[in-house]
């Protein structure tokens, strides 16, 4: 069994009061986080920026807020601010069961930063690289049998292996807390590239669009390309959609005249299209001509 490094600290609330937090330090981790919980309780204004999360074996989750802290030791007037991205929940409660330092003896002039690290309680915050080699100081001991002890800014904590005859509860259990934060463009290339599919086998319908988008598309010369659109049945089958057109265009019509505002607007957006070669003007002799054609109703539609 291993016991990982904690630390008691202090939070600075919304009010400048200060509250005590339970800290995890790992230098493992890219970004520092912070729980749900215990942002709460300090009352500390949130702000969104959403970040994937990459753990040991590729795990992955996203932290939606970030927030601004400050942290304060228990035993000195060490101080640091942070930016931490929040969860839900860090991790389980650590050390996972009651540790037995009835035998310990600790040299003389160490201050423990979490005097109660022998017993499981939740973890609120998590420091990370950015401040991990930052509080690190120069002192350390090393005693037989026992977890290192490493002195710091925040006052010394406790790291490393231990014999479970010192637990009650000995059950083996791993925690990595390896924390890597990526950009959400990078995770949805990877998701496309992860979905793209190759060696597909076309459809009949598909090869006859990839036939004509070979055959049938060509650059004008403003630059943009043009593609023939392809029907999937004969083009008579269209119907006769002129009249149908007409009665819709003649209703539209009728709805213009009683709303002279909307009627201008309407006439400007045409008006657009046509300076932008987005439509054209057809003369009365060209609408019954006897290769297929089909017509769409137009609406006057306002956001």
């Amino acid at each position: 069994m291993c016991v990982i490094s904690d630390s008691a600290i202090k939070g600075k609330n919304c009010k400048g009061n200060l509250h005590t937090c339970r800290a995890l330090l790992d230098c493992g981790s890219l970004s520092n986080f912070i729980i749900e919980s215990a942002l709460i309780s300090l009352g500390l204004k949130q702000t969104r920026n959403q970040v994937p999360i990459t753990g040991i074996n590729y795990a992955t989750s996203i932290t939606n807020y970030n927030v601004n802290l400050e942290i304060t030791s228990m035993r000195n007037d060490y101080t640091s601010k942070l930016n931490c991205l929040v969860l839900p929940r860090i991790t389980s409660k650590m050390p996972t069961t009651d540790i037995d330092i009835s035998t310990w003896k600790f040299p003389s002039g160490v201050v423990l930063a979490d005097i109660d690290f022998s017993k499981p309680a939740p973890i609120d915050i998590l420091l990370g690289a950015e401040i991990f080699f930052e509080i690190l100081m120069t002192e350390r001991y090393v005693c037989r049998g026992l977890p290192v002890i490493q002195n710091t800014k925040l006052c010394y904590i406790l790291c490393g292996k231990l014999h479970h005859s010192y637990v009650k509860y000995y059950k083996r259990q791993c925690f990595s807390f390896f924390v890597q934060t990526d950009s959400l463009h990078h995770i949805k290339e990877q998701f496309w590239s992860i979905e793209e599919m190759t060696n597909k086998i076309l459809t009949k319908e598909e090869k006859a669009s990839e036939r004509n988008f070979e055959l049938n598309t060509r650059r004008l010369e403003t630059g943009r390309y043009e593609v023939r659109l392809i029907l999937s049945d004969s083009a008579d089958k269209l119907g006769d959609s002129y009249n149908t057109a007409k009665v819709k265009f003649l209703t539209l019509e009728q709805r213009l005249l009683k709303q002279p505002q909307l009627k201008k607007d309407y006439s400007d957006c045409l008006e657009e299209y046509v300076q932008l070669g987005h439509m054209s003007p057809q003369c009365e002799a060209d609408v019954r001509k006897e290769s297929p054609n089909f017509y769409m109703t137009h609406h006057a539609v306002l956001k």
